[in-house]
C-alpha cells in the first residue's frame, strides 16, 4: 500500500465545495462543540448534510466529511481521490454502531458526489473517527463484522482516533515524507547496542514490540517502513550463539522479524 496525503486541491475542484465548502474542525464542533477535535488543522471538507439541509432531503445518511488524499509515490502524488469520513467521537460500545446505517452513509454519499461530478473518484475506504479510548476496539468490532458473509463491506472500513486520522493522511507533512527524529534515536540506539547473548536480544524484542505497536495504532506508517528496513538489515548482520543459547537468540529474532513485518490489512 501507498503512503496516503492529503491532497485538499481535488476536493476543491468538486462542484459541492463551492456551495458546501467546510472543514473538519467546523464539522467535528458543531456535533461535538467544545471539545477541540481537529482545532487548529485545515483539513478542508465537503459538509454533505449542509447540502441535503438545503435540498431538503433526509441529512441521517450522508457522511459527516469528504477528504481530498493522493498517493504518494517517489515524492509525486498519484491516485487523487474523495475519502468520506464519519465522525464517531461519543461513541462507546458497538450497539451503538448499526452496520446498515453505516453502509447507507457510505453509499449515499458516493451517490451525490457521482452525481454532481462523476469523474471524481471515491476511495472504497471509509473512514470512521472515534474517541482515543475507542478507537481499538471499534477496530475489533469492524473486523468482526468483516469476518461475516453479509457483512463483507466492513472490510473497507477503517476506525482512527483523531490523532490517527491526521497521521494517516500525513497531514502537516512535507514530501518527501520522513520518520520522526524520535524514531531516528530510537533504531539508532537499538542497532549501536552490541547484542551478546539471548538477554539482550530478548531486551531488544520487547522494546521493538513496544515501539511498534505504538507506531502502528498512530498511523505513523514512515517511522514503521524505517524501522523495518534498518531493523530488518540490522537483525540479518546477527550470528547467533553456539549450543541452546542459540536456538532461543534465533526464536527471539525470528520474533522480532515477525514484529517489524508490515501488514497493510
Amino acid at each position: 500500500m501507498e503512503e496516503v496525503y492529503l491532497c485538499s486541491e481535488y476536493l476543491r475542484t468538486h462542484p459541492l465545495f463551492k456551495s458546501f465548502g467546510s472543514d473538519l474542525a467546523s464539522l467535528a464542533q458543531k456535533d461535538y462543540p467544545g471539545k477541540g477535535y481537529f482545532e487548529g488543522k485545515d483539513i478542508p471538507s465537503i459538509d454533505l448534510d449542509e447540502y441535503e439541509r438545503n435540498t431538503k432531503l433526509s441529512n441521517d445518511c450522508t457522511s459527516d466529511g469528504v477528504v481530498g488524499i493522493a498517493d504518494v509515490l517517489d515524492s509525486r502524488m498519484t491516485n487523487r481521490r474523495l475519502l468520506l469520513t464519519e465522525l464517531r467521537m461519543d461513541y462507546k460500545n458497538q450497539k451503538n454502531l448499526d452496520f446498515s446505517n453505516i453502509l447507507r452513509k457510505y453509499t449515499h454519499s458516493s451517490e451525490i458526489l457521482r452525481e454532481h461530478d462523476s469523474e471524481k473518484r471515491i476511495d472504497s475506504e471509509f473512514a470512521l473517527v472515534f474517541s482515543n479510548s475507542t478507537a481499538s476496539k471499534a477496530r475489533r468490532w469492524i473486523s468482526n463484522w468483516a469476518k461475516e458473509s453479509s457483512k463483507k463491506d466492513a472490510a473497507n472500513w477503517k476506525a482512527y482516533d483523531p490523532e490517527g486520522f491526521c497521521n494517516y493522511i500525513n497531514y502537516g507533512k512535507e514530501l518527501p515524507l520522513r520518520p520522526m527524529d524520535e524514531t531516528f534515536g530510537i533504531v539508532a540506539g537499538w542497532c549501536n547496542k552490541a547484542i551478546d547473548g539471548y538477554n539482550d536480544i530478548s531486551e531488544l524484542r520487547e522494546k521493538v514490540e513496544i515501539y511498534w505497536s505504538k507506531l502502528k495504532i498512530r498511523y505513523l506508517l514512515p517511522d514503521m517502513q524505517y524501522v523495518s528496513k534498518e531493523l530488518s538489515a540490522y537483525l540479518a548482520a546477527l550470528s547467533a550463539p553456539p549450543g541452546e543459547e542459540g536456538e532461543l537468540f534465533r526464536l527471539e529474532k525470528s520474533e522480532i522479524e515477525r514484529i517489524i513485518r508490515i501488514q497493510q490489512k
